[in-house]
């Protein structure tokens, strides 16, 4: 039974209805006040005078809480999340945002399943995203000073890879599609932000992106720094729709090996940046459901993938190193897309 005093979630009505966020200004440190609205993507699109946020952070760890107020009502959220919010506002202006931990009602699985189909649109119509990578330190604070300024020289290249590429951030699943559906992406740790774009600029000039990735795919040994700033670049060329939108599978292949709380989200995760047909010649494409068992869910994937005909190479992916660490119950055609 839910305890009456902390927030309770009135249902989604419509089918693009979504919550927002209006998080209250504060001080730094201080309570966490907000209110929670509903409206819909169509309102939202139509809008002029107020948009939304997104924001695309790293959930972290849990069953490490912090106590926020909705609609003056308790509510427990992750200290990341908490984190992210407490640099996010401002002293004398409320923000209109969009976290999916809060205007998500996580127990109703079904609102779970419908929204996390609307992630495309969610992100797509937001004015801007913050990409929240956690605390702030002088040298990561140096790094966004110095690339606001320009090109950043290698020491502070190596300084970015250290501080800011390395984060947890940029080893998750979800976070692609955030980024590459977002019109606006800014990078933040604590308070201090910048755009994606003009960090990007400050890391390869003006150097083609295509002659930049070649360069650091030939190389046979790549170091920590450079890999860390390729994968950053690979992730920009995407968001920048570089060559083409990716097959289903060709986005899975790529971001094999990231990481996820939730294994079916290692599908679920990629669908609003996939090349899905539908037309009605088509198999039917994967659809969000958390009911589902992640053996279902990979089988599924691997069978939409092999109706497919440029896709037969699933196939060559099945095999992992250790057979013994395969995901149990997987059937022997099916990769275990970890």
């Amino acid at each position: 039974m839910s305890n009456p005093d902390t927030y309770q979630y009135r249902p989604l009505i419509s089918a693009d209805e979504i919550r927002l966020l209006l998080l209250q200004p504060g001080a730094p440190g201080s309570d966490i006040h907000c209110s929670v609205i509903h409206t819909t993507l169509q309102e939202c699109h139509d809008n002029i005078y107020e948009k939304y946020t997104a924001l695309s952070y790293v959930w972290g760890d849990a069953s490490q809480k912090r106590v926020i107020f909705i609609d003056k009502r308790p509510s427990q959220i992750t200290i990341n999340l908490a984190t992210a919010l407490d640099d996010l506002r401002h002293q004398h202006i409320t923000l209109r945002l969009w976290a999916d931990a809060i205007c998500i009602d996580q127990s109703n699985i079904p609102e779970r399943n419908h929204q996390v189909g609307l992630m495309r649109d969610i992100y797509s119509s937001a004015q801007h995203t913050i990409i929240h990578l956690g605390d702030s330190n002088d040298d990561c604070d140096h790094v966004m000073n110095a690339a606001l300024q320009g090109l950043l020289s290698p020491r502070l290249r190596e300084f970015l890879a250290l501080q800011i590429l390395s984060r947890p951030w940029f080893t998750r699943v979800w976070v692609y599609q955030e980024l590459v559906l977002s019109k606006d992406p800014w990078i933040q740790c604590g308070r201090k932000r910048i755009r994606w774009d003009i960090l990007h600029k400050a890391i390869v000039g003006q150097e083609d992106e295509k002659n930049q990735s070649e360069k650091t795919s030939d190389t046979h040994t790549i170091s920590g720094e450079v890999a860390l700033i390729k994968q950053f670049s690979d992730m920009n060329a995407a968001r920048k729709g570089q060559p083409q939108v990716p097959t289903l599978f060709s986005v899975m292949l790529n971001r094999r090996g990231f990481r996820a709380t939730d294994l079916r989200d290692l599908v679920y995760g990629h669908l609003a940046v996939a090349r899905l047909p539908s037309n009605i010649n088509s198999p039917p494409c994967p659809v969000v459901d958390y009911r589902k068992s992640v053996v279902d869910v990979f089988t599924e994937a691997t069978t939409y993938m092999l109706k497919k005909a440029q896709d037969y190479e699933a196939l060559l992916h099945t095999e992992i190193c250790n057979p013994s660490c395969r995901l149990k119950g997987l059937p022997s055609w099916v990769p275990d897309c970890r």
